[in-house]
């Protein structure tokens, strides 16, 4: 025995009060086994010494041993309930160790008990926040700091729960609160950076994650959040590098392996993406978020049928979980299984991450009831593409005896005016008529039992204004084929690389001869882009007039953007090219589309080959031309 451990063992002499006395001047001096050895001998002689069971406890929680710091305290907190920092110190020992709503129970105690301090309500305003009562969180970090102005800590965390209550400007100021009275403080960087990183300042958002990796080299969390906003500026490979660093710091760690995931998908590097969220998924069974992010893989592999077992899977863990039950949708029509696809399209109003706000009206929502002699409200409800497409279920409506009115996006009002048996349309914004029914636009689908075989695939079903297809085809020649270009996605879309065609490979199809070539190109393209190309794009303010542009062309290539469904929604013979994994609506390995009868389909064999595509459609456009051009006898 080291002389060390005969005095730590030593018996103890004099009253309870020196003693304990003799045990707090070591707990302050961090003799952490000194002050465990008095403790134990005091507790054999004096059970009921709640302030030695206290001590007890705190000395636990400083060795990180949060078991026993729990029963210590709770010890402490059963002899003397009514002790307010028992209490306290109990809830914060409680909160550590994973126990939230138990913490919060305590710490309730000790506010009502004294009301006066602010570290109690510090600690309960942490327990909100970790149930995610962010609100009750914010008063109490609001009433530790007027209590305590210079709480860089009570500013932080306030920052944190004021981005999570998405109060996204006001987490960014506390955050820089807590940063002007502690500098160097690393939690208040990483808060700031994911504040900036909510607004969407990825730059700035960069910045405050490396200086706090400057201070926490070590911290995989903040090595993580640097790789995620990294990637949300554009840079993939150097978040891929930031990532891998945070998985090196801690290895296994699901939440960075999906982050990585993610990279690597937006690279195109689908089957190592789906290795990894494998490895998360091994690592933490019941978190969804990587199976998730699994399903979304092998939707990219064009392996839908298992990214549907996936997502059955997911729901099986969480059966109310609305993003995966859409994306199970999704998964399910694009194998054409429209009866279950549909249906499991309408939780997209219960899912997180669908951008359309789910609306209240006042009236009933229509579920197939009789419609003679009734008024129906149909509003679209995501983007021009969808709107263009489904916006022909609106004449079967008024086929059942409805006065149909159709809510729109405004630039779309003109154009669906042309709709047969439509009562009125009017843009979204726009005073609303009264109604019995209202109905989003997508969900008609599921009600009319749509299957592939009963697509209502007639078409035209939108018309343009005649003098303005007159004013655009004045400006045509009189010879060789007319074709309508579109070659740009739009770029705020997530998988707009994966749309949009660049124009090196666009160059294949413009070389091809007896074609005179038409820009409907609309956004802002750099006129270097056009060349010699007639630009219709820019004289297009409506899809009025660009479906009179379309109009007085013979043929439309395009990328998948509203342009296609337009085009196809005219009519108008049009060519699609796909990328190697295509959008839900245009099934699997199909040359066309039962939702247009004009419309073919061009997809890419592998992933990004945008070269190969637009080769092969240049070989069968110059068969096109040299067909329409011969004369005929």
């Amino acid at each position: 025995m080291t002389a060390s451990e005969e005095q730590n063992t030593k018996p103890l002499v004099g009253s309870l009060s020196a003693v304990l006395a003799d045990a707090l001047r070591a707990y302050y001096q961090n003799d952490l086994p000194r002050v465990e050895e008095i403790l134990r001998q005091v507790l054999e002689a004096v059970p009921n010494a709640d302030i030695a069971w206290h001590l007890r406890g705190l000395t636990a929680q400083k060795r990180g041993d949060l078991d026993n710091a729990s029963r210590y305290l709770g010890e402490a907190q059963r002899q003397a309930p009514a002790n307010p920092i028992f209490n306290r110190d109990l809830g914060a020992v409680l909160l550590a160790n994973g126990s939230a709503n138990e913490a919060l129970r305590h710490l309730r105690m000790a506010a009502e008990l004294d009301q006066t301090d602010p570290a109690t309500r510090f600690q309960m305003a942490n327990a909100q926040a970790r149930i995610g009562d962010f609100t009750g969180a914010i008063e109490n970090y609001r009433h530790c700091i007027s209590k305590q102005p210079g709480s860089h800590e009570a500013f932080n965390n306030l920052s944190f729960a004021l981005r999570r209550n998405s109060q996204v400007p006001s987490a960014i100021a506390a955050a820089r609160k807590s940063l002007a009275l502690f500098p160097d403080f690393s939690d208040a960087l990483n808060n700031l950076g994911l504040a900036l990183c909510d607004a969407r300042q990825y730059p700035e958002a960069i910045e405050n994650f490396r200086a706090a990796i400057e201070i926490s080299p070590d911290n995989s969390e903040i090595v993580n959040n640097l790789g995620v906003a990294i990637h949300a500026n554009g840079d993939l490979a150097e978040a891929a590098h930031i990532l891998r660093s945070a998985i090196a710091i801690r290895p296994d760690w699901p939440e960075a392996l999906v982050n990585l995931g993610n990279v690597l998908r937006s690279q195109g590097n689908f089957e190592a993406a789906a290795a990894l969220y494998r490895t998360a998924h091994s690592a933490d069974p019941d978190s969804t978020n990587a199976l998730g992010n699994l399903g979304l893989a092998l939707l990219n592999l064009n392996n839908p049928a298992e990214a549907a077992a996936v997502y059955t899977k997911v729901l099986s863990i969480s059966p109310d979980n609305g993003d995966i039950r859409t994306s199970l949708g999704i998964a399910q029509l694009m194998q054409g299984n429209y009866a279950d696809g549909w249906q499991n399209y309408e939780a997209r109003w219960h899912a997180e991450q669908f951008t359309a706000k789910h609306r209240r009206f006042a009236i009933d929502r229509w579920k197939g009831e009789p419609l003679q002699g009734r008024t129906l409200l149909v509003y679209a409800e995501q983007g021009f593409g969808d709107t263009l497409q489904f916006c022909r279920y609106l004449t079967l409506l008024s086929d059942q005896g409805a006065d149909v009115h159709f809510e729109c996006q405004r630039p779309m009002v003109e154009l669906c005016r042309s709709l047969q048996g439509i009562k009125n349309v009017i843009a979204r914004k726009d005073t609303l008529p009264e109604a019995d029914y209202c109905i989003p636009l997508m969900s008609i689908p599921q009600i009319f039992n749509t299957t592939l075989e009963s697509v209502p695939a007639n078409v035209p079903y939108l018309s343009p204004s005649s003098p303005k297809v007159d004013s655009f085809r004045a400006q045509l020649g009189d010879t060789d084929l007319k074709v309508g270009l579109v070659w740009l996605g739009n770029p705020d879309r997530q998988d707009d690389g994966m749309r949009s065609c660049p124009e090196t490979a666009l160059a294949q199809i413009r070389a091809v001869n007896q074609v005179q070539f038409v820009s409907l190109q609309v956004g802002q393209i750099s006129p270097n882009s056009l060349g010699d190309l007639l630009d219709f794009g820019t004289q297009c303010a409506s899809f009025d007039d660009t479906a009179a542009a379309v109009e007085a062309l013979d043929l439309v290539i395009t990328v998948d953007t509203a342009t296609a469904h337009l085009a196809g929604a005219l009519g108008k013979p049009v060519w699609v090219m796909l990328g190697h994994h295509a959008d839900w609506r245009y099934l699997m390995d199909r040359e066309d589309s039962p939702w247009y009868p004009t419309m073919r389909l061009f997809r890419q064999t592998s992933h990004g080959d945008w070269e190969g595509l637009a080769a092969t459609v240049a070989r069968e456009l110059a068969q096109y031309a040299h067909h329409s051009n011969a004369p005929t006898t």
